[in-house]
């Protein structure tokens, strides 16, 4: 049992040092976490950023654990201080230290289940909402929701044409 708290603490310490070093380089905006979820659940996250970023007059820092989010981010013009690519333990890391302390409310984690505890989802899988007003309004916080054009891609990477081939739902 106490092996597993020495753990959990390791974790949320190792997370804590990283998250204290880049906060004094970030200053006033956002760190948004973005873990590739292989759906329509990335691409609507990209794409309402782009909202967030004009309405708060504020850059957005991305960290994530994917190439293929490195190589799309370009087709949405956000507004991006920095691009870092880190392995899936340290995005770990710094979940896990913000599920027991909300250190900031700059870091926007863009996932429907993380932090621990979101539910909203439901609302999604249930027909109620759907996932654009979910990122939008419920994670991102956008003050209305007024759906963003698609980004259409015409290039010829296989990867790519997946990840743009995203259709709207109707609710």
């Amino acid at each position: 049992m106490f092996k597993c708290i020495e753990d959990e603490i390791k974790l949320a310490e190792s997370g804590w040092r990283y998250m204290a070093e880049l906060h004094n380089k970030i200053e006033n905006d956002y760190i948004v976490i973005l873990k590739y979820l292989p759906n329509e659940f990335t691409y609507f996250s990209l794409l309402y950023l782009n909202q967030l970023s004009k309405q708060s007059n504020k850059s957005i820092y991305i960290m994530t654990d994917s190439e293929i989010i490195l190589k799309v981010i370009p087709y949405f013009k956000l507004k991006t201080k920095m691009i870092q690519l880190l392995n899936a333990e340290k995005i770990q890391e710094i979940l896990f230290l913000y599920n027991l302390y909300m250190f900031t409310d700059k870091l926007i984690i863009l996932s429907p289940t993380q932090p621990n505890g979101r539910t909203a989802y439901n609302l999604v899988e249930q027909g109620i909402i759907d996932i654009e007003e979910f990122i939008s309004v419920g994670i991102l916080q956008n003050r209305e929701f007024k759906r963003a054009p698609l980004i259409t891609y015409n290039g010829s990477d296989p990867e790519l044409i997946e990840f743009f081939n995203v259709r709207r739902r109707e609710v």
